[in-house]
């Protein structure tokens, strides 16, 4: 039986599963098909979903009797005391639930004692085989300068930008300001004859990057640490810089988006994430190319806004998923295979800051030539079969 046959609802995140959940709230087969892939699920909107998902299906196992309550009222003591098994029915039901979860934990558990060796070993090369662990890899060589791939970011605070998704909030792209006609002849691009008044150009007006300096920006693409950021007001907005124009800006965020949607009604998964440090990491010790390798990547949501009048461009907001933040797994096999290295797991709660400072401590003394970058990107990466590796682990089984 496949992955997706199993788990039907696999591919949907958080916000589409509560939709189909609100679409459908009578619907016990489907109820229960959320309920079970909802196990997988570790992020707080998924355990509050699954929360609403129990107590629809008890109100469902309650809707007969309910029913029959209408068309036969009762009165006085004994209607009182013919009502109180429906309460506790209600709390069986919920008991019931998680009793059925402990049995499931139990079953995998057992499963795990007993079976053989082999099938186990068999089952893990399997898994192993669903990660391509070549330079075609975008987890493992991931092509940050590449447009259609990936948009930077510059000058944020990464820890800033998690705690703002987690908490449920829209981010908005922030575009370079282009510059006034004004400001062309105040910073010597531009002058205008006293006499004539015509314009004359000095120099080529500046790209976005230029620009960008004159203003006064960050342009770096290693993004500051909190503690070096803090008390910046433009730390503390909703915003996202982007070392772009509006016009080139909206451009590609439009390509991205166009191909994260593609991705979703073609292969039924999202593959749109923030991506907050990176590894930088060779081969050898003794090669010259570099490859970079994604660490910290937060599921996201490109959405197109309101058309701001000023640029002539729409705006876009990015937010969570609700999906659970995951290691990168093809990363983790290829340092653990090839050079005997852990990989970090992304521990519950835990932030950018926090996980890029252990990959540094992990590299410090055996890789002093690789280093942690501090770059962020919105990326498009398809954990599609992370996904169905981390399926196939026995210890995950319900």
């Amino acid at each position: 039986m496949g992955i997706m046959e199993r788990r039907p609802y696999l591919a949907l995140d958080i916000s589409r599963l509560t939709e189909l959940v609100s679409a459908s709230k009578q619907d016990k087969s489907l109820l229960k098909a959320v309920l079970f892939e909802l196990k997988f699920r570790k992020t707080n909107a998924a355990k509050k979903l699954k929360r609403r998902v129990e107590q629809l299906l008890v109100a469902n196992d309650d809707v007969p009797n309910a029913q029959a309550e209408v068309r036969h009222p009762r009165a006085g003591l004994a209607g009182l005391h013919e009502q109180k098994p429906k309460v506790s029915k209600r709390i069986m039901k919920l008991s019931e639930l998680k009793t059925k979860e402990q049995g499931h934990h139990e079953t995998g558990e057992s499963f795990l004692g007993a079976a053989d060796p082999f099938v186990l070993e068999s089952l893990e090369l399997m898994r192993k085989k669903l990660l391509d662990l070549t330079a075609r890899n975008r987890l493992l060589n991931f092509p940050i300068q590449q447009k259609g791939a990936a948009l930077r970011i510059i000058d944020e605070v990464p820890n800033q930008l998690c705690a703002e998704l987690l908490a449920d909030r829209e981010l908005k792209f922030k575009p370079v300001p282009p510059p006034t006609r004004e400001q062309l002849i105040e910073n010597g691009y531009l002058e205008v004859d006293e006499n004539s008044g015509e314009e004359r150009k000095l120099k080529p007006s500046p790209d976005a990057r230029e620009w960008a300096k004159v203003l006064g920006f960050d342009i770096g693409y290693e993004l500051p640490r909190e503690e070096d950021a803090s008390g910046d007001d433009k730390h503390q907005d909703d915003a996202i810089q982007v070392l772009l124009y509006p016009p080139e800006m909206e451009s590609r965020l439009r390509a991205i988006r166009s191909k994260a949607q593609t991705a979703i009604e073609e292969m039924g998964a999202s593959i749109l994430y923030l991506s907050l440090g990176f590894l930088e990491w060779t081969e050898s010790d003794d090669a010259s190319k570099t490859r970079l390798a994604p660490l910290f990547t937060i599921p996201v949501h490109l959405s197109r806004g309101k058309l701001d009048h000023n640029s002539g461009t729409y705006q876009y907001t990015v937010s969570y998923t609700g999906e659970d933040i995951l290691p990168n797994l093809s990363l983790k096999e290829k340092l653990a295979l090839d050079f005997g290295l852990a990989l970090p797991e992304v521990g519950e709660g835990e932030s950018p800051e926090n996980y890029l400072d252990h990959v540094a401590t992990l590299i410090k003394t055996t890789k002093p030539n690789w280093s942690v970058r501090r770059y962020g990107a919105l990326a498009l990466l398809n954990f599609g079969k992370m996904l169905m590796y981390l399926d196939l682990d026995p210890e995950r089984w319900p």
